[in-house]
């Protein structure tokens, strides 16, 4: 047996399962800039804002599951990181 990190990318999750847990990390991993002097308040309320959006995503792909609203969550996912990044950069 060795580590396979394909293993973990193809891993099933419960029908129930809604990660609000990782995107709670990742959201709060988006607002240490301001926090840690990096960027300034522009970039905390696009954080903010971003992340409100990325977390309605998730809950509304949550409450069912067909393929339009995996489609949303999957854009909503491409676009997050580099908006946030842009903002970062902007600030």
């Amino acid at each position: 047996a060795y580590f396979s990190p394909l293993k973990y990318l193809t891993m099933a999750h419960q029908p129930d399962d809604i990660p609000i847990a990782k995107l709670t990390i990742i959201i709060v991993a988006s607002l240490l800039p301001p926090v840690l002097g990096f960027a300034n308040s522009t970039y905390f309320y696009a954080a903010v804002t971003l992340g409100i959006g990325f977390l309605a995503s998730v809950l509304h792909f949550g409450l069912k599951r067909p393929d339009a609203r995996a489609r949303v969550l999957l854009w909503a996912s491409l676009i997050y990181l580099p908006l946030l990044l842009l903002a970062l950069w902007l600030s």
